[in-house]
């Protein structure tokens, strides 16, 4: 974009609140097209949801310009574990029910959250265990401290392939380029599961739509050059580059829908 744009493309991390503090600061910015946010699942699907209260309102407060890129999960288990399918895994946790664990990143993050979507849908109980972080959770489970987790792909490929962790199944609705081998969990006796993570660029609300149509358009042209759609896929997501509408809509159906497995699930906030 720096180099169709014609000027410097800057990226600023505001770190904080799983992204609130970040989005938030492109709330107050001017609505001049200038500013933008590279928001998430979590900023914009499963935040909303869980808090009475935050900072912004991730639909009326931002003008969605594109979902950049979605990255699947996927369903692992340590090798110790006696299951080499998803639905070995569910008949070993109803014989065996508060037995199994399972990492995640932190409460209420997309990990949790599919793998509470998980249980409720097999009808298993596994015991919820959160960590700081992705790093310490990975760690704890290749060391065998945890058994179970949903984690993503970039972060798990290397660690199938070499033997250290059993993939089980991927919760997008098709199969991975880079592990074909392993099926979804909707060919897995799951059929409407259907997670993925995902990241988009917003900006502030209220912009006129003839300066939101500059930016969207060469969002979308970014993605789709190889360069730039290889090192996403290295990075185990794909391009999406969709428009501000269809952006726009795909929001706000993730926010009702991660706010019904907040409420059906009855995640509290730790």
């Amino acid at each position: 974009m720096s180099q169709s744009l014609g000027h410097p493309v800057v990226v600023e991390n505001r770190l904080g609140g799983g992204g609130t503090v970040g989005s938030a600061a492109v709330v107050r910015a001017a609505p001049d097209g200038h500013t933008l946010l590279m928001g998430t699942i979590a900023t914009h699907g499963i935040i909303p949801g869980l808090f009475a209260q935050t900072p912004y309102d991730a639909v009326v407060d931002f003008t969605a310009l594109s979902q950049t890129a979605s990255q699947m999960y996927v369903l692992v288990v340590h090798p110790s574990v006696p299951a080499r399918t998803v639905q070995e895994l569910v008949a070993l946790a109803k014989r065996q029910p508060g037995r199994l664990n399972y990492a995640s990143a932190g409460n209420e993050t997309a990990g949790h959250l599919f793998a509470a979507m998980f249980c409720g849908l097999a009808d298993v109980d596994m015991v919820h265990i959160p960590y700081r972080g992705a790093g310490p959770a990975m760690s704890d489970l290749l060391g065998g401290q945890v058994t179970v987790t949903f984690d993503v792909l970039l972060t798990t490929a290397d660690h199938i392939r070499e033997g250290r962790l059993r993939a089980l199944a991927v919760t997008a609705p098709h199969r991975s380029l880079a592990l074909p081998d392993v099926p979804t969990l909707a060919e897995s006796s799951f059929p409407s599961f259907d997670a993925v993570g995902w990241n988009g660029l917003f900006l502030p609300a209220h912009m006129p739509s003839a300066v939101v149509a500059r930016p969207a358009h060469e969002v979308r042209d970014a993605l789709h050059r190889p360069d730039v759609k290889a090192q996403v896929e290295r990075q185990g997501a794909e391009v999406v580059g969709s428009t501000p509408e269809a952006f726009a809509r795909f929001v706000r159906a993730e926010i009702v829908r991660w706010a019904e497995v907040v409420r059906s699930h009855g995640i509290k906030v730790e």
